[in-house]
């Protein structure tokens, strides 16, 4: 992205709150983006490899090179602006460049304040191009986490629950998902790794992709493979919920509104339930309070999250109203900086698509 393509309005607008202009080399290491940033990612990424034998990609998205930047420098609070291509494969379309624009900010320890104005600073971007008439959509996969967390289920359970939030129909469907395919191939694999440890079944899934001379679908390892594979196994053994634990799970999973019915609802719910997640509603009410002024509708539904796997927070899209792709969108990431063996590191940011921006600017 050349200088003289970048948006003056949002350049004032990143600049003047203290963030510095970053543009992460085009050219990554794949390896991170295929360990932290899950199963969208995966399948969109464009892969190269280097004489050297090392496997690359181009640019998929800002956070993670951003991040990394920060944390080589060993930087605490402060942030960053960008504005350039991003390159993916998109179904239909083959591999495409992307012009993004965004923030990612670190180090706030007022983590609700961040994320109200991580957000209001999204919807005053999109106004200085152009686009006012928008709604909104927000989740916190992290304070849903905390009320399932709460019922002390088995471990299985919460990573496949945890991974609903970046699937289709969220972890409502999750709950109802409970076992795979009754025959065939993979319930004969699934069979044949019920009970054996880790390592074992990594070894074994290792052997078949080796004799079979398959390469690995989306870049996911043998343990990846063999990690799911066991999961399911888990299912098949009976790691089943019970019918009173599933219908609560599924009511804070229903949960949806206005930031403040949202709020009221999950008060009810962990109340009857007897659970205690009082530390996430209060962040979730300093968050609302922080917003109250907001005049875009804004709709919270618990099980919305974003399709990158690292946010574990307050997440956000803005649309423009009546239309289904989001303009921007971004959140909380905390445990990405954690992934990367960083100490504890508020993180959160938002990228816009400037495409669909200039697209709606223009209605």
């Amino acid at each position: 992205m050349t200088a003289d393509r970048q948006n003056p309005a949002l350049a004032a607008l990143f600049g003047g709150r203290g963030l510095a202009r970053a543009e992460p080399a085009i050219l990554q290491s794949s390896e991170l983006f295929l360990d932290l940033s899950g199963e969208d990612i995966r399948r969109r990424l464009l892969l190269v490899q280097s004489p050297d034998g090392t496997d690359m990609c181009l640019r998929p998205e800002y956070t993670i090179p951003l991040v990394r930047r920060h944390l080589d420098a060993g930087a605490g609070e402060g942030g960053y602006w960008y504005h350039g291509p991003v390159f993916r494969y998109r179904a239909g379309d083959g591999p495409v460049e992307i012009e993004q624009a965004g923030i990612e900010s670190f180090g706030q320890e007022d983590r609700a304040a961040a994320d109200a104005d991580t957000l209001l600073v999204a919807l005053e971007a999109l106004r200085v191009l152009g686009v006012e008439d928008v709604t909104i959509r927000m989740g916190d996969p992290g304070l849903v986490m905390a009320a399932i967390e709460a019922f002390d289920l088995p471990a299985v359970w919460l990573k496949r629950l945890r991974r609903g939030f970046t699937r289709a129909g969220g972890i409502a469907a999750m709950l109802t998902q409970e076992t795979g395919p009754e025959g065939g191939t993979r319930a004969r694999l699934v069979n044949a790794l019920a009970g054996a440890d880790r390592a074992s079944a990594t070894a074994m899934v290792e052997e078949l992709v080796g004799v079979a001379g398959i390469t690995p679908v989306g870049g996911r390892s043998a343990a990846e493979i063999a990690e799911r594979l066991l999961e399911q196994a888990e299912f098949e053994r009976g790691a089943r919920l019970s019918a009173g634990i599933k219908a609560q799970l599924t009511r804070f999973a229903g949960i949806e509104g206005t930031p403040a019915q949202a709020l009221d609802a999950f008060q009810a719910a962990a109340r009857e339930a007897g659970i205690d997640i009082d530390r996430g509603l209060q962040q979730f009410a300093a968050r609302a309070d922080a917003l109250k002024d907001v005049t875009a509708p804004a709709t919270f539904t618990a099980g919305f999250g974003r399709r990158l796997d690292y946010y574990s927070g307050f997440v956000f899209e803005i649309h423009a109203r009546g239309r289904d792709l989001p303009l921007a969108g971004g959140g909380r990431y905390d445990g990405l900086l954690a992934a990367l063996g960083a100490e504890a590191l508020p993180a959160v940011g938002f990228a816009i698509w400037m495409d669909r921006a200039e697209k709606a600017a223009r209605r």
